[in-house]
């Protein structure tokens, strides 16, 4: 199975365990939630479909003509350094600086969340950042005991903001935000938040919306979509705001 159909996939992914009563923006509507109703093991998503690519016989080798068979074979491009992981994330717009923990799946499919507040969960089985592919980092919209948490703000991302991602290397890696999405768990495309990316993307999660007291999750997940812009200098590191 390819390893971003791995989870149901976590849009389930921020455990309502971190949630408790805060007033927000008029679109979002918190409640208080205690551990006990804890629903991130319940998957609230299907299964995507398995991509299936048709098989197509190889075009036929060309003659070589006496030139080209005496020429030798152009040396091929050095392949790209491999992308460490991520330690940390940084959106300045809403002042975030938060270090970043690889997250895999519980015993029900669905992506683990952080145990704390501050952190930010990186699905570990996918991609990593500036890979091409959808990383996918998940946070905490509100937290138990503690109120708005890492991405409470997330909602106030706008196209053109920028995400700023650290890899263990001190490589700095720089993402645009190209849009903001909301999806109820039934409805979210899970090929496209989990899935390949030849633009590198970074796809930032939260739960969101109004919190429904009788399934004690919220009724939306808020989905941040960015890609990648060419790799910063060491020079050209945001400030920490955090």
């Amino acid at each position: 199975m390819s390893r971003w159909l791995l989870p149901l996939l976590a849009i389930v992914l921020i455990s309502t365990a971190g949630c408790r009563s805060r007033p927000a923006r008029a679109e979002v509507v918190y409640r208080p939630v205690s551990r006990a109703d804890d629903v991130a093991s319940q998957p609230l998503l299907p299964t995507p479909p398995t991509a299936v690519t048709p098989a197509s016989a190889p075009p036929p080798e060309p003659e070589p003509s006496p030139e080209s068979a005496s020429a030798p074979d152009p040396e091929p491009p050095p392949p790209p350094p491999p992308v460490l992981l991520p330690v940390r994330v940084r959106i300045p717009s809403i002042n975030v600086s938060a270090r970043i923990i690889p997250v895999s799946t519980n015993r029900a499919g669905a992506m683990e969340s952080p145990a704390d507040a501050w952190s930010v969960g990186w699905y570990a089985p996918g991609f990593k950042p500036f890979e091409p592919g959808n990383a996918v980092l998940a946070g905490h919209v509100d937290f138990v005991r503690v109120g708005p948490a890492v991405f409470y703000g997330l909602t106030r991302l706008t196209p053109g903001d920028r995400v700023f991602v650290d890899a263990e290397d001190q490589q700095q890696y720089e993402f645009v935000v190209t849009e903001l999405a909301r999806y109820t768990p039934s409805n979210a495309p899970i090929d496209r938040i989990f899935g390949p990316n030849s633009n590198r993307g970074l796809v930032l999660i939260t739960r969101g919306g109004a919190f429904n007291p009788r399934t004690r999750d919220y009724d939306q997940r808020i989905v941040v979509y960015t890609e990648a812009l060419p790799p910063l200098s060491t020079a050209d590191t945001p400030p920490d705001t955090g």
